[in-house]
């Protein structure tokens, strides 16, 4: 469909913004996408607290997040922005929700402006990465994968799906827009309201 991730081996080593705070109208915003102050909400809060110091990009790369120098738009769905990927992170198959696995930047001014996080949850078979056999979303699926990753409560990761190029394996993800309005949803992969531009 698209290359979300490039140099996906490289990043992952398989072997085979300035800063700035969430306003209170985007806080506002999320509080009644969520409904309020429940789980759901804590669990963001605690996504964004981990995350926020990635506003500066010097910041995530100086914590093991690799840019992969591509912005990923869709002239349909909208934009997903510039991947910083965490290879150590991507290659541990736990999932933890002060820990993505992707941070998601735009291009702002000759600057990265983080705009979102993903989470990645490589599907493993017999303990290694499942390749399927080719790039695409039907390249030999996995006969029996593991269930997806319950993170946020009540909200469902994507997939399985195939590597979006070679060298990525089967996996599940979920985006969360923590650090930019969605009009699509918060949790939606693709953001109809910004642009690579």
């Amino acid at each position: 469909m698209h290359a979300r991730i490039a140099s996906f081996a490289s990043l992952v080593g398989l072997g085979l913004a300035p800063a700035c705070s969430l306003d209170d109208e985007l806080l506002q915003s999320r509080e009644a996408e969520i409904g309020g102050f429940d789980t759901l909400a804590q669990q963001l809060a605690a996504a964004r607290a981990a995350t926020a110091k990635y506003h500066n990009a010097a910041a995530a790369e100086a914590d093991g997040f690799g840019s992969t120098e591509e912005c990923v738009s869709d002239p349909v769905l909208g934009t997903m922005g510039l991947h910083f990927v965490h290879g150590a992170r991507l290659a541990d198959p736990a999932v933890k929700i002060e820990a993505p696995e992707a941070l998601l930047y735009l291009p702002q001014n000759g600057k990265p402006r983080l705009v979102a996080i993903e989470y990645v949850q490589l599907i493993l078979i017999d303990g290694v990465p499942y390749m399927g056999c080719g790039v695409g979303i039907n390249s030999c699926p996995p006969a029996n994968p593991p269930p997806p990753p319950a993170l946020y409560e009540g909200i469902a990761f994507n997939g399985p799906m195939a590597g979006h190029e070679p060298g990525m394996p089967w996996h599940y993800d979920l985006h969360v827009w923590l650090w930019a309005q969605n009009p699509a949803g918060m949790f939606t992969p693709f953001n109809p309201a910004l642009s690579c531009e």
